[in-house]
């Protein structure tokens, strides 16, 4: 069932839920407005409306958008089918998730890349689940930069592979003896 969605519908679909958050904040920032509050109600806490967080949602709002335009061209769809791809995104996926330590090390606040992610947890009122969080993230960055680096090794492997065996007959003789060369 899974293998019959096309990948863009993935890719959209993964764009959408990353969207989620960022578009939430940015709604709740212009709806929030001190100038359409109503005078008669009681004063709220707007504490967390911050210009410079607003910002940082907004373009990455911008960014997954040039981003989902970007996966219908040419160029898009050549570089997902180069061998590069796989370990390519899985090293942005590791830092990110290894970047998100050190914030949550110098914020004392993590987000565990796990369920989504709305949890938070505080050094101070959640020790454990933000130790706990702390590590997952870490675990999930090492183990995505491990293995970009197996996905690379292979993907170097496999033209190799593919031109020493040549079913195609698309290379000559010496491509394909010199390939098997380096192979072996």
């Amino acid at each position: 069932m899974f293998f019959q969605i096309p990948v863009l519908a993935w890719l959209l679909l993964g764009i959408a839920a990353a969207a989620y958050g960022p578009s939430r904040y940015v709604f709740r920032y212009i709806a929030a407005s001190p100038s359409r509050r109503d005078v008669t109600q009681p004063s709220e806490d707007l504490a967390w409306r911050t210009p410079a967080h607003f910002a940082l949602s907004f373009g990455a709002l911008c960014a997954l958008a040039a981003f989902a335009i970007f996966i219908f061209t040419p160029a898009a769809e050549q570089f997902a089918r180069s061998p590069s791809f796989l370990p390519i995104l899985m090293v942005c996926l590791g830092a990110w998730s290894l970047v998100t330590v050190v914030q949550g090390l110098v914020r004392r606040r993590v987000q565990p890349f796990a369920r989504g992610f709305y949890n938070t947890y505080e050094r101070d009122g959640q020790p454990k689940r933000f130790w706990a969080s702390l590590v997952w993230n870490a675990l999930f960055g090492c183990l995505c930069l491990w293995l970009a680096f197996e996905a690379n090794e292979d993907a170097t492997n496999q033209s190799l592979r593919d031109r020493c065996y040549d079913e195609k007959n698309a290379f000559p003789p010496r491509v394909d003896i010199a390939a098997c060369n380096k192979l072996i």
